[in-house]
């Protein structure tokens, strides 16, 4: 979903896509399975401390959720650096 609508603002915002756009669909995708495993790394500290798997899974969304935002942010303004070129 995310990188449909990615694809989709950047070709609103540049008009056409080109081979450096598919490099960053590739980037895309592995930063995506980057942040999952942080999550899941987050969750199973948490699992492991906690029997509740609902209260497991709330700690993890506090405590991995604002970093993991933050690291999306400056990946997402990293990549946006890239939008006055061809």
């Amino acid at each position: 979903m995310g990188l449909a609508i990615s694809a989709a603002w950047g070709l609103f915002l540049v008009g056409a896509l080109n081979l450096i756009s598919a490099g960053f669909f590739v980037l895309f995708v592995g930063l995506g399975i980057d942040f999952g495993i942080q999550f899941s790394v987050r969750y199973r500290a948490e699992r492991h401390d906690c029997d509740d798997v609902s209260a497991a899974l709330q700690n993890t969304a506090v405590n991995a959720g604002g970093p993991l935002a933050l690291a999306a942010a400056a990946t997402a303004l990293g990549f946006s650096s890239f939008m006055p070129t061809d």
